[in-house]
């Protein structure tokens, strides 16, 4: 069947980047909304379930830990089975979470509920690379990673202002059902118009192994050399612009501030607009500078130094702090950039397990970031209006600046992999 994303196979030549690109988009705003969606609505939900800042963290981060703990799964049935069937599974998951969260009734039915969704998406992002990486080359991983993330974050927009304004006036379950409804879309269009391979290209060798022998293979993923550098830069990259957009900017601003539901939507909405910015911004440094350790540095030191402005820099003037917020959303797109250093380091046959290595720790660090900074919250005595005060909040962000330092000093242990060698020299990289 003709593929707006991946043409016939009798086809000479692949359509254009950006068409491959906007049919694959709307997947990448499924996991974004999900990953979203609970800064926005968690006043709500922890309003109406009475559920602590312990708890709260802890159905935000099911999501994050499930998709960490999956990935290793996730890399052999994609290596496997192919991008397009797994991805198809995964959005039908998505759908699944998304309607068990919209029914969730205390904290274990929404963990639940989250455990599903992070199921789902485990395999989606990097499915989506696999294939755009395949057709179009492996040097513009970089570029590739930031528009997908930069268009998937229009359903990161869509988790703010949209799903503020729903929230008030539909209240914030029935929206997932809607989510729910998309995710099933979406996943009819990846089953009916994707393909994994471009004309003429043999699979590789890993799609004829069989399930035991790709296990087998694991070792030789966790020898690469540098791996675990990357797996560090990883495993803070996205916790620390997470930390704000996906769950406790929204708690933040409404117990400092006093801002309402909505409000709070609008500053999540200007700090993920910046964030799309960022994105586009990143994804061809690494070319025009020709490395990719120096850049992910840069972008890694810019951004710990926000978070820590915003943990250190008390202030009542909330411009002074929506302006940090939306400082942190320009700046820390540059996992973009960490995504694409991984990829280097894998030749095809093992590039599932490997990049869901690297996604492993991107995951399991948010789910740790937002554990422990929900523990650091939930330490501090509430004020008189039984919120956390502001000091709890600034303590949890400080101590996630901190932990990023540590991380950035064992990924600045790494060898650089500028672009200009990729194709060379390993299996057929």
């Amino acid at each position: 069947m003709p593929s707006p994303a991946i043409p016939d196979r009798d086809q000479g030549k692949p359509p254009a980047l950006a068409l491959a690109i906007a049919t694959l988009a709307p997947v990448g705003m499924t996991v974004q909304f999900h990953r979203t969606s609970i800064a926005t609505v968690a006043p709500d939900i922890r309003s109406e379930l009475a559920l602590s800042p312990e708890a709260m963290s802890l159905v935000a981060g099911t999501l994050f830990l499930t998709f960490g703990l999956c990935q290793i799964a996730t890399g052999v049935l994609l290596d496997r089975y192919g991008p397009r069937r797994v991805m198809t599974g995964g959005l039908v998951l998505m759908a699944l979470g998304s309607v068990l969260f919209s029914f969730g009734r205390d904290a274990g039915e929404l963990m639940l509920a989250r455990f599903v969704l992070g199921l789902g998406s485990s395999g989606l992002y990097l499915g989506c690379l696999i294939i755009l990486g395949r057709w179009y080359g492996q040097s513009r991983f970089a570029l590739f990673t930031s528009l997908l993330y930069s268009l998937g974050n229009l359903g990161s927009l869509a988790a703010t202002v949209p799903l503020a304004e729903a929230t008030v006036r539909l209240g914030w379950r029935l929206p997932y059902l809607g989510a729910a409804a998309f995710a099933l879309a979406v996943a009819i269009l990846v089953a009916t118009r994707v393909r994994d391979w471009p004309p003429g290209a043999a699979p590789a060798a890993s799609s004829r192994e069989s399930l035991i022998g790709l296990i087998r293979g694991l070792p030789e993923v966790m020898r690469t050399r540098d791996l675990f550098a990357v797996f560090a830069a990883a495993f803070v990259g996205y916790s620390v612009l997470n930390t704000i957009s996906a769950l406790w900017g929204g708690p933040f601003l409404r117990d400092t501030y006093g801002l309402d539901t909505p409000s709070i939507g609008y500053v999540i909405f200007a700090l993920i607009a910046a964030s799309t910015v960022g994105n586009l911004l990143y994804g061809p440094l690494d070319r025009w500078f020709d490395t990719r350790r120096r850049v992910v540095l840069a972008g890694g030191a810019l951004t710990t130094a926000v978070l820590g402005l915003i943990a250190f820099l008390p202030t009542s003037s909330l411009a002074v702090t929506v302006a940090l917020f939306v400082l942190l959303g320009l700046v820390g797109p540059y996992p973009v950039v960490v995504l694409a250093h991984g990829r280097a380091l894998f030749p095809e046959r093992m590039v599932g397990r490997g990049m869901t290595f690297i996604n492993m720790g991107f995951s399991l660090g948010i789910a740790t970031m937002q554990g422990m900074s929900g523990l650091i919250i939930g330490a501090f005595t509430p004020t008189e209006t039984g919120v956390p005060p502001e000091t709890a909040y600034r303590a949890a962000f400080g101590a996630i600046a901190i932990a990023a330092i540590g991380a950035l000093y064992l990924y600045s242990r790494a060898a650089d992999a500028p672009p200009s060698r990729d194709g060379l020299g390993k299996d057929g990289r």
